[in-house]
C-alpha cells in the first residue's frame, strides 16, 4: 500500500482538492492582482511572484459559479507533460491548507467527481467527501490539443480510464 502526504486545499464553500505536497511553493496572504481584461472571470488576475507574472486561479467561481471569498493564495509548481517546461500558477483559497495523509485504500473511481474531469490526476475519500487531486499542469499549462483557448479545458483525463493511486500522483512531483 502506498502512504503519500498532500495538501487539501479549502477553495470555498464546500469545494475542496488537493495537490501533492511538494506541489505547493508558498502560501501568500493577500497579494497585489492585477486584473487581466477579457480573461475568463475564473482567471482574470495575475500576481507578481520572484519576478514573473502568474496566473491566479480561482476554481470555486470555474466549478460552482461562486468566488471563493479569498484569504490566500497558493504559490504551486508543476511540470508541465507537454511542453517539458516547469511551470507556476496560484489558487485562491478561503483558508489556509491542511496537510493530510493519503493512503491507496482512500482511492476512488474517476466517477466520483465527474465535474473535475481532465482537471485532476485522480481522487480520494476523506471524511466522506470525494477530494480530486488536481491535475496543475492541466490547469495552468499553456500546450492544448484544444479547446477554446483556456487553460485546462482540453486536457486528457487518465483517471477516467481506471483508478489512479493518489499516493502514486502524489510521488511523482
Amino acid at each position: 500500500m502506498g502512504i503519500s502526504t498532500a495538501w487539501l486545499l479549502d477553495l470555498g464553500g464546500p469545494l475542496q482538492a488537493a495537490i501533492g505536497h511538494r506541489e505547493l511553493l508558498q502560501i501568500i496572504d493577500l497579494p497585489e492582482v492585477f486584473e487581466v481584461p477579457c480573461a475568463p472571470p475564473y482567471c482574470r488576475e495575475l500576481i507578481g511572484w520572484q519576478q514573473h507574472l502568474v496566473p491566479v486561479m480561482d476554481l470555486s467561481l470555474r466549478m460552482a459559479a461562486l468566488p471563493c471569498p479569498r484569504k490566500l493564495l497558493v504559490i504551486v509548481g508543476y511540470l508541465d507533460g507537454r511542453s517539458g517546461q516547469v511551470g507556476v500558477g496560484a489558487i485562491t483559497l478561503a483558508a489556509a491548507p491542511r496537510k493530510i495523509t493519503v493512503d491507496d485504500h482512500d482511492a476512488l473511481a474517476a466517477t466520483a467527481y465527474p465535474e473535475w474531469q481532465g482537471l485532476a490526476h485522480s481522487g480520494f475519500a476523506l471524511d466522506g467527501c470525494s477530494v480530486p487531486v488536481l491535475h496543475l499542469s492541466s490547469l495552468f499549462g499553456i500546450n492544448h490539443s484544444a479547446g477554446n483557448g483556456m487553460a485546462g479545458d482540453a486536457a486528457p483525463n487518465v483517471a477516467a480510464r481506471r483508478t489512479v493511486s493518489p499516493a502514486a500522483v502524489f510521488l511523482q512531483v
